[in-house]
């Protein structure tokens, strides 16, 4: 059994080889085959079908056949031709005919016509035979053409027209805006390059053409519009920081001619940079010290002659209070806000004070002399008053309706910075004077004068209190007493030739009398009590008007008044009563209690 199976491989192997001698004779077969074709094309006395020169179809022609058959149809050689082929607007390319190997006769090329397919082996031979039998081979472009030479420079030109864009730049020196044009990304196609100088070569006609360098398509241009808007900024005042207590410098304005900057931008080329002039405007009011707070805008002094020490005390802590108080544009000083609630804590003092119509000694008293005198100078600067109430009885330190009274929390005096600059209070006790000035920077030549007029006068009475400890028929004055009146004040602003422009009706305020009040020992056969008289009879008295400042005169009667102007709400009536601690300073014009009065 063993033998058998021997037997039935050996025959296996036998056949394999059988099979392997078959194949092997099969591909020598083929091989001598192709070797015999290729040898045959090889031996032909013609041209390889389809071979044309410069159009013309000379395949399976003899050479004279061929030669003859360009001849009728006048083909030449293109000679002296140029392709230029431009890549940018800096760099081109341009390549001749000779360059490209397109030289020599029509005998030459047939001759390389007939040689085509016949240089190789019988393999390659074949293989240009049957690409012929494909289609048309031209022999300007495929064999004549010196293709490695055009492209060799085609890369050449290339390599300097392909460019990274960069962006366009701008920064500010000095006074010019220094603008760098940008440049975009270009990037040859080459392949297209080749193309057409080929095409050109061959026709035998010279061009010239662009278009062959691809951008990113992004814009290397500045956006002009953003640029103008960073830039151009308006002149800025200085400013008083309230916070840092510093002055905040101001800034110039600058500007240029956005029409001019794009036309020196246009014309310039990439990687330019132009230079365009600015227009610096500086500020009104540059920051320095010097210029802020420069003009006197008013000042006031009003007298302490007469009032007591505390009284005195009082009105300097006022002062103090508000000293240095700086307002920029639009602020508004509250009196009550900036001098606080007057407490001993504080350093106030007990004086004379109106509360309720009575005379009582208050934590305080005398300080409306700090309020009416700072009121005085608003008028005087022709600030904006926001709040004002006149005292119940009239005051001897000011004319009549250019007073302000303040008591905790109300009244309270109230005045707005409607000045496009800051202004600053200042106020200080000198000797037995209150001064008070007002700061700032003068917008124009105008000045104010004010107006204090009586309108008419109001009778006091005469009280009798029966005073148990004199003597029967025994008289004292215990209030001295006063007449009241009906005044109104007028703001009269001139311009710097002493022209009027304005009348203006500031207030029109009422102040009460006060009582005289007589103490009168008690009758024997009276039990004590309160007696009224009659009111005194009075002279009627003359409207009087209080001059203000002996500062320019009023013009001159030729100048056109004009129309005087009223505020609808100016007429201010004193409450009834105060609160309770009111600061409210008593007083009469002339007069001196002792206990704070404005003598």
């Amino acid at each position: 059994m063993a033998q058998g199976k021997r037997v039935k491989r050996r025959r296996r192997s036998n056949a394999g080889r059988n099979a392997a001698i078959g194949f092997t004779a099969v591909i020598a077969v083929a091989i001598l085959a192709v070797a015999g074709m290729g040898a045959y094309v090889a031996g032909r006395d013609t041209i390889f079908p389809n071979v044309t020169v410069a159009g013309v179809d000379i395949g399976g022609m003899s050479y004279d056949e061929a030669l003859k058959a360009l001849e009728d149809a006048a083909v030449t050689v293109p000679s002296g031709v140029e392709a230029t082929a431009r890549l940018t607007s800096t760099v081109s390319v341009t390549v001749t005919s000779d360059e490209a190997g397109l030289t020599g006769s029509v005998s030459e090329a047939v001759d390389q016509a007939y040689a085509y397919g016949r240089g190789g082996n019988f393999f390659s031979n074949l293989a240009s035979y049957i690409k012929c039998l494909s289609g048309k081979h031209e022999m300007f472009s495929e064999k004549v053409f010196d293709e490695e030479t055009v492209r060799g420079k085609i890369a050449g030109a290339a390599e300097r027209a392909n460019h990274e864009g960069t962006e366009a730049s701008y920064q500010v020196v000095g006074e010019e805006l220094l603008i760098t044009r940008g440049s975009a990304s270009y990037t040859v196609d080459e392949e297209a390059v080749f193309d057409f100088i080929r095409e050109t070569l061959i026709s035998g006609v010279s061009a010239t053409t662009a278009d062959f360098a691809e951008t990113d398509g992004s814009s290397a241009d500045p956006d002009f519009e953003a640029m103008y808007n960073e830039i151009h900024t308006e002149p800025v005042d200085a400013r008083y920081d309230p916070n840092t207590k510093t002055v905040v410098a101001g800034t110039p304005g600058v500007n240029f001619d956005l029409a001019e900057a794009k036309r020196l931008y246009e014309a310039a080329a990439p990687g330019e940079t132009v230079h365009v002039p600015l227009t610096v405007t500086q500020p009104q009011v540059s920051g320095a010290d010097d210029v802020l707070f420069k003009d006197k805008l008013a000042e006031k002094d009003t007298s302490l002659s007469g009032s007591s020490s505390n009284r005195i005390t009082n009105v300097t802590l006022a002062a103090q209070a508000v000293n240095g108080t700086v307002l920029n544009p639009g602020d508004e000083f509250s009196f009550n806000g900036t001098v606080g609630q007057r407490t001993k804590e504080k350093g106030y003092k007990e004086a004379g004070a109106y509360n309720g119509g009575q005379t009582v000694n208050e934590v305080g008293g005398g300080i409306c002399q700090v309020s009416s005198t700072i009121y005085f100078c608003t008028l005087k600067a022709d600030l904006e008053i926001t709040k004002r109430t006149n005292h119940s009885f009239s005051v001897s330190y000011l004319p009549a309706s250019l007073d302000a009274t303040v008591s905790w929390k109300e009244p309270d005096f109230k005045f707005k910075n409607n000045k496009s600059f800051p202004i600053k209070i200042t106020a200080w006790v000198e000797g037995k004077k209150l001064y008070v000035e007002l700061w700032g920077t003068k917008e124009n030549d105008n000045y104010v004068e004010l107006e204090s007029k009586t309108l008419s006068y109001i009778e006091n009475k005469t009280v009798e209190k029966v005073d148990p400890t004199l003597a029967p028929g025994e008289t004292k004055v215990e209030v001295a007493g006063h007449g009241g009146h009906v005044s109104e004040a007028y703001k009269l602003v001139y311009d710097g030739t002493g022209k009027l422009l304005s009348r203006t009706r500031i207030s029109k305020d009422t102040y009460k009398a006060q009582d005289r009040v007589v103490l009168v020992g008690p009758e024997p056969s009276e039990p004590a009590g309160p007696a009224t008289t009659e009111p005194q009879p009075t002279e009627p008295q003359p409207t009087e008007t209080y001059p203000v400042e002996p500062e320019p005169s009023t013009p001159p009667a030729t100048e056109p008044e004009p129309t005087e102007t009223e505020p609808p709400t100016t007429e201010t009536q004193p409450p009834e009563t105060q609160p309770s601690g009111g600061d409210e300073e008593m007083g009469a014009p002339g007069e001196d209690d002792g206990s704070g009065s404005e003598g």
